[in-house]
């Protein structure tokens, strides 16, 4: 069964959310002010799309492979 990237991206950001929400519980031993809470967002979303980039890259990759192979 192959997975749509929107599925794939939607699984990754809420699994990024879901790890800053529980960071976000811990105490922490600095203030958290909004510029670091927002840069902190950006860069959550900027390695889940580097993920998924990277996943497609492989998959690329692969599917080039095997049609060359045939």
């Amino acid at each position: 069964m192959k997975l749509s990237w929107t599925w794939s991206t939607a699984q990754t950001l809420k699994a990024v959310s879901d790890l800053y929400q529980a960071l976000l519980k811990i105490p922490q031993p600095v203030d958290d002010c909004g510029s670091l809470t927002v840069m902190s967002q950006f860069a959550a979303l900027w390695n889940a799309g580097r993920v998924q980039g990277i996943r497609e890259e492989r998959a690329r990759r692969k599917r080039k492979t095997l049609t060359a192979e045939q």
